[in-house]
């Protein structure tokens, strides 16, 4: 699970976006995919000021098969189990929602309220990434920026 929440970071660090007067620039990237007959959809949204990730939030959207749709309660489950170190830490939001036929992930992360730990298990203590680095990054990773 720490390497799933910590790919997702990193992935999440490559997003683009527009400066301000306040020297802060917000990164949104975006990426679908086709796996086990499922549509993957993830968006991603990281706020950077003085180049530093400040937040990221994430959202992935995985639109069942039809053969799949009668094991979403179970995916559901599996889903939230996977989350759940992180569903009572300062700094990071989860949730799992459902439809009829998809099943989506939101976690948000507000870095500067993270825990030591916390920024060590997910990989943002002594980051370089910068915004280009991260664009270049999750680009590089299929994710498309604009």
């Amino acid at each position: 699970m720490k390497k799933f929440i910590t790919y997702l970071c990193v992935l999440s660090l490559a997003l683009v976006g527009c400066k301000n007067k306040n020297n802060s620039e917000t990164l949104k990237c975006s990426m679908e995919k086709e796996e086990a007959s499922n549509n993957i959809v993830q968006t991603l949204e990281a706020n950077f000021e003085q180049d530093k990730v400040i937040s990221i939030n994430m959202k992935i959207q995985t639109l069942l098969n039809e053969k799949y749709v009668p094991y979403i309660d179970s995916f559901v489950t599996q889903m939230e189990e996977q989350f759940s170190n992180y569903k009572d830490k300062k700094g990071i939001t989860s949730n799992v929602y459902q439809d009829e036929s998809s099943v989506t992930i939101s976690i948000s992360f507000n870095i500067n309220n993270l825990d030591e730990e916390t920024k060590n298990e997910l990989g943002f203590i002594d980051t370089n990434d910068t915004y280009e680095n991260a664009k270049k990054s999750l680009e590089k990773s299929g994710y498309t920026c604009k």
